[in-house]
């Protein structure tokens, strides 16, 4: 997830940990993906992290109940499978 995307699920500045919130799809997910009714909601987590030889802190929403460490663990087991392709998959994996 992008930092500005990451910033607006939050509504707040972004701080290093695990934060509750509740993820609702702006117009522009509305229009990616026409069957999301405008009143969807999702509760989850957003886990701002900047794991160990990363340039970059990650943002990832999760409804996973694992601890944060866990749930980063995974984006680097990703980033050793597909290189460079972690950025692109991070928004994705972290959804489920």
């Amino acid at each position: 997830m992008t930092e500005k995307r990451a910033r607006r699920l939050l509504g707040c500045e972004l701080n290093t940990g695990d934060h509750k919130v509740v993820w609702e799809p702006t117009r522009e997910d509305r229009r990616g993906h026409p069957a999301t009714p405008a009143e969807a909601r999702m509760e989850g987590r957003l886990i701002v992290a900047r794991p160990e030889g990363m340039k970059e802190d990650l943002y990832l929403f999760t409804t996973l109940d694992e601890p944060a460490e866990e749930v980063t663990a995974l984006t680097g087991t990703l980033e050793n499978r597909d290189g460079p392709a972690i950025h692109k998959r991070t928004g994705s994996a972290a959804h489920h």
